[in-house]
């Protein structure tokens, strides 16, 4: 049995006590092949509890289903449905609310590490209002060697007569600045794309003016391979690597299932090796340093 509270219209306070769906249990246990329950009180705000809520969103229940499975659990217990504040206005606004308010605890209880790393990775995304549009979603992340903590994923324009990477360091500086924990940034992580190094929009030196600071830079070691492997494909005279469909590599994996993997096999071609043309080519270290000196220690010690 389901009791609706008709007059419990207070959506400005919210008790903790009124969380908990309260359970009654029988005095005398049910005999065999009869059916038990139990008895709960639903409030009339009852989609604004925190609990609640936060269940629909992680479970990525739109307002409506949660406002129609509200009112069929009601119904189904015999219930009155329409006693209950069950709209899909009602359950967007109440989500929209305390999501907000969830959200604002959760920061002001944050306790901010001594140091912290900044990472930083901006992603095209479609649209949350139409999914047949797309935006450039920031998505920004500090952490330490215990925790993470994800500060936000703003979106933001690209293309415009802003530099992409002004941009990108001016929404981290608001994020860093919102959590309170722009102090205790040492590091960043990121990758070496045009927006993050270029000569021309370089977040990473933006950052570092809007932080009044230098920083420790950690690009990301997966990026830094392939830069190297692009001099090397450029000094062996192999395909570029313009997309990951690469030719040598795709005929690699095609064929891999015919290499003989034995540990001591060798592989053995029935073609004779022909000579290289002008001798063994070699790789110019100095050219693949002249851009980016710092992964001198990397070249070496690949």
């Amino acid at each position: 049995m389901i009791f609706v509270d008709e007059h419990d219209t207070d959506d400005s306070s919210i008790d903790s006590e009124d969380f908990d769906i309260g359970t009654v249990s029988t005095k005398t246990a049910p005999h065999h092949g009869e059916h038990s329950g139990t008895s709960a009180h639903i409030p009339r705000d009852i989609l604004k509890r925190p609990k609640l809520v936060a269940v629909a969103t992680r479970l990525k229940t739109t307002p409506a289903q949660q406002a129609a499975y509200t009112e069929a659990l009601i119904a189904e217990s015999g219930g009155d449905a329409p006693a209950v504040s069950s709209s899909y206005a009602t359950a967007d606004r109440c989500r929209r609310n305390i999501e907000s308010s969830i959200a604002e605890s959760i920061k002001q209880q944050w306790v901010v590490p001594k140091f912290l790393t900044l990472h930083w990775d901006s992603k095209l995304m479609p649209t949350l209002s139409n999914p047949n549009t797309s935006e450039e979603r920031l998505t920004v992340v500090v952490g330490d060697t215990r925790e993470l903590k994800l500060l936000g994923v703003p979106a933001y324009k690209s293309g415009s007569d802003r530099r992409c990477g002004d941009i990108i360091a001016e929404l981290t500086a608001k994020l860093l600045t919102s959590w309170h924990c722009a102090d205790s940034i040492v590091n960043m992580t990121f990758d070496t794309t045009a927006s993050n190094t270029g000569s021309v929009t370089a977040a990473c030196v933006t950052i570092q003016q809007q932080l009044g600071r230098a920083l420790l830079w950690s690009a990301c070691r997966h990026h830094v391979g392939e830069i190297i492997l692009t001099h090397m494909f450029q000094d062996l005279r192999i395909e570029p690597s313009k997309s990951p469909e690469v030719t040598l590599f795709s005929r690699f994996r095609k064929h891999f299932d015919h290499i003989t993997s034995a540990p001591s096999a060798t592989l053995a071609t029935s073609a004779p090796a022909r000579p290289l043309q002008g001798g063994r080519p070699r790789l110019s270290t100095s050219r693949c340093l002249a851009f980016r000196p710092d992964y001198g220690t990397v070249f070496h010690r690949t």
